[in-house]
């Protein structure tokens, strides 16, 4: 833009903190908007901002549905901001795959870093539900909710074949494991 105004970016924002919500609309650099509500990216561009905190578990699974998505639309991305004293937020923080900002700095400062996410490429976490396939990320997220298939034996086995090379490549030893650390709870 002229005049050396910068164009104030979309923040599509996964919060249940009032308190954080309200202080990020005081950031200068983007436009707080509620959460998006389905798997559709409405605009050319934006971010996603993700507040890991006490959220449903249907919450933090679509939140990571989303995070799997974003790679296929070059213009988005996302972020985490962590406050760095919540501990139920690091493990479900590290699935994501996402960039982390921590909160606890100065305003300037946090603008900056999270004017900064959109320009680097944030490369690529490997325990993180993006580098897993579809069929895998599936099977964890329906054995969340207790899905098991039809008495097939060939279903069952696919099932469980998908889910343990996912939760593999989660580096977590088990389904419980895995429910722990999208509920919330710490280990």
């Amino acid at each position: 833009m002229s005049d050396g105004v910068k164009k104030r970016q979309n923040m599509y924002l996964f919060c249940e903190d009032n308190y954080i919500r309200e202080g990020l609309k005081y950031l200068r650099s983007v436009v707080v908007k509620p959460g998006l509500d389905s798997n559709v990216f409405p605009e050319p561009g934006g971010l996603i901002a993700i507040v890991p905190g006490r959220s449903s578990t249907a919450d933090r699974i679509r939140v990571l549905s989303l995070s799997r998505l974003l790679p296929q639309y070059p213009h988005w991305h996302g972020i985490v901001l962590h406050d760095g004293i919540s501990g139920t937020g690091c493990y479900f923080t590290r699935l994501t795959g996402l960039p982390v900002i921590n909160l606890q700095q100065a305003e300037h400062d946090l603008e900056t870093a999270i004017q900064e996410i959109g320009k680097q490429n944030t490369g690529s976490v490997s325990a993180c539900v993006k580098n897993l396939t579809q069929r895998q990320w599936v099977a964890i997220r329906d054995s969340l909710d207790g899905y098991m298939p039809s008495d097939s034996k060939h279903n069952r086995q696919t099932l469980f074949t998908h889910r343990r090379k996912a939760l593999d490549k989660l580096n977590l030893r088990h389904m419980h494991e895995f429910r722990r650390v999208v509920s919330g709870c710490l280990f």
